[in-house]
């Protein structure tokens, strides 16, 4: 990889390439995260709010890692999911 080469591309290209499902939901997460904090809210949560992050790996097992759609505050994590059934009848 040359020096000029941004690492958080190229991390993105070679682990996130997808399909048509997981297109979707990167596509579709900020909607996701809009509509989970609206819900919530209404439901009695006034002050929750969900932060994007990045890749958390273990300190224990550092070959361990994940990447949640967001910290629910106070420090939850959040893993949105969308729906595709219009777009799985596309594609079968």
């Amino acid at each position: 990889m040359r020096a000029s080469t941004q690492r958080t591309k190229k991390v993105q290209h070679l682990l996130y390439k997808g399909n048509a499902a997981t297109r979707y939901g990167v596509t579709n997460e900020d909607i996701a995260r809009t509509k989970y904090i609206t819900h919530m809210k209404n439901r009695g949560h006034p002050t929750l709010d969900v932060e994007t992050c990045g890749l958390f790996v273990s300190i224990d097992q550092p070959w361990l890692a994940g990447t949640p759609d967001g910290l629910v505050l106070p420090y939850r994590l959040a893993c949105l999911k969308s729906k595709i059934h219009t777009l799985l009848e596309q594609c079968y």
